[in-house]
């Protein structure tokens, strides 16, 4: 078994541990600060150091309850089972990791807050996150447009500002050809096949009767 000494320490960038195994994928310690790839974030990088011989750690992966340390120069003449060595973590790698993890928490926590949109999985590397969420933020925008056609048509006639009607319109549109680019509708699952043709006979018959409320005849089909 491994130490996991990243939990505890997860700022601390150098110790000392024993080579427990080595094999063709790397090597085993009996201890490290080294960051495994999982739950979709990538590996630490650094350095295992044995005397005056410095070896580039590029990947570290799980294996049951042990850590394979993956080097990228050959070890397998310099180092033995039972040796001490020197770990060192890249902390600007390690640190540029951290606040992507960090940054991925915030864009989910917005999502949801702003769009009760929920994160269905995550990719963390080095300064770089990207999520896939469980709806598309364009197919909210035009939810919420829709619903304040209402509010709309009556604030442009007390204020007697027609413009107000016509800009909502165009940008209601724009909302839905974003929709529809980015959300199947034909191709989705039932249930979300269903869903969305009523979002769009909604949008249909807003817009229909908003043309009407500037004296246009909406057409037929396009």
């Amino acid at each position: 078994m491994t130490e996991k000494l990243y939990w505890d320490a997860p700022y601390e960038t150098s110790f000392t541990a024993k080579v427990l195994e080595l094999t063709s994928e790397g090597i085993i310690l009996d201890k490290t600060l080294f960051y495994p790839e999982g739950g979709n974030q990538t590996s630490d990088k650094g350095f295992i150091i044995k005397g005056t011989n410095k070896f580039s750690v590029e990947f570290v992966s799980k294996k049951g309850d042990l850590i394979v340390h993956q080097l990228s120069e050959p070890f397998q003449e310099i180092l033995k089972k039972g040796d001490l060595i020197e770990g060192e973590i890249d902390w600007e790698y390690r640190y540029g990791i951290m606040r992507a993890h960090s940054s991925q928490h915030v864009l989910s926590a917005v999502f949801k807050n702003l769009y009760d949109i929920d994160t269905i999985r995550a990719n963390i590397a080095f300064e770089e996150v990207s999520i896939h969420i469980s709806r598309s933020v364009s197919e909210i925008e035009l939810i919420k447009k829709l619903s304040k056609f209402g509010y709309i048509i009556e604030e442009a006639a007390s204020d007697l500002k027609a413009h107000q009607v016509a800009k909502s319109a165009r940008e209601l549109a724009e909302s839905f050809n974003l929709f529809y680019k980015d959300c199947p509708v034909l191709t989705a699952d039932a249930e979300l096949r269903k869903s969305r043709l009523a979002l769009i006979d909604c949008a249909r018959i807003v817009l229909r009767d908003v043309l009407a409320v500037l004296g246009i005849e909406a057409p037929e089909e396009m």
